[in-house]
């Protein structure tokens, strides 16, 4: 199975090990916010081309930081 293009087009980042994947960034407004609603929909839409799942049950969001807002992202 190849993903090589699973983070094409992604405006933030994103790591892939073995079956993890991860996107994260900074969020600090409603724009950064919304990059990553974007970039989890790609992803989505991805999956959906080549046919494969996410395992959505093990989907975290964590916050992490000082001060951190604690942004939610749902979908």
């Amino acid at each position: 199975m190849h993903i090589n293009d699973l983070d094409t087009g992604l405006i933030n980042k994103l790591h892939k090990f073995a079956d993890d994947t991860k996107v994260f960034g900074k969020v600090t407004d409603g724009s950064a916010r919304e990059s990553i609603l974007e970039d989890l929909n790609r992803l989505v839409n991805w999956a959906d081309r080549w046919k494969m799942e996410f395992n959505v049950k093990k989907c975290k969001l964590m916050h992490v930081g000082k001060g951190n807002r604690r942004v939610q992202c749902n979908t």
